[in-house]
């Protein structure tokens, strides 16, 4: 592309990861997790991506049948473009997370085991995004407004989990 012509005819994509991930055995029947993923990507002089997701998550075994469990995490991607013909500035996030609760049932109908989970789930989203230009040497041109919308979403969980057998 044109960003790559005349004196940054020598720029490099640059992409780069980070990756944690603990977990923590913090007593016999509770266990904490955390992660961090940070991908920060330069596609050119002119052009650059964050993205970084963040997460935890927690578990309770009241007895060997029965738990509670929740995690929460957060998504968030920006990126900058200021490409002539392509200038771009977006901003997204999305938080989501869920509640359970779960208990196994040794003896179902037919004798078949079951983990039966409750719960629910949430997410929200929002993107921030000043209207991109687009624009071709042959004089075509697109523009999109500024967008600054977001949504929510909660959902009740029912899940049962039936093993059939040793294979199934």
């Amino acid at each position: 592309s044109e960003q790559f012509a005349g004196p940054a005819s020598d720029a490099k994509q640059v992409h780069n990861d980070v990756f944690a991930n603990a977990e923590i055995q913090a007593s016999e029947r509770n266990r904490v997790g955390l992660t961090v993923d940070y991908a920060p990507i330069r596609e050119g002089p002119q052009s650059e991506k964050q993205n970084l997701t963040t997460g935890a998550t927690w578990q309770f075994e009241a007895d060997d049948l029965t738990g509670l469990g929740m995690g929460v995490s957060r998504y968030g991607f920006s990126r900058d473009n200021r490409l002539p013909g392509f200038e771009e500035d977006v901003d997204y996030t999305d938080w989501s997370g869920d509640l359970r609760f779960t208990r196994t049932f040794l003896q179902g109908f037919a004798g078949e085991q079951h983990l039966l989970s409750l719960g629910g789930l949430f997410r929200t989203q929002h993107l921030d995004s000043k209207g991109t230009r687009l624009a071709t040497e042959s004089g075509l041109s697109l523009e999109t407004g500024d967008v600054d919308e977001g949504l929510t979403q909660i959902s009740p969980l029912v899940q049962d989990e039936i093993l059939l057998g040793e294979d199934w």
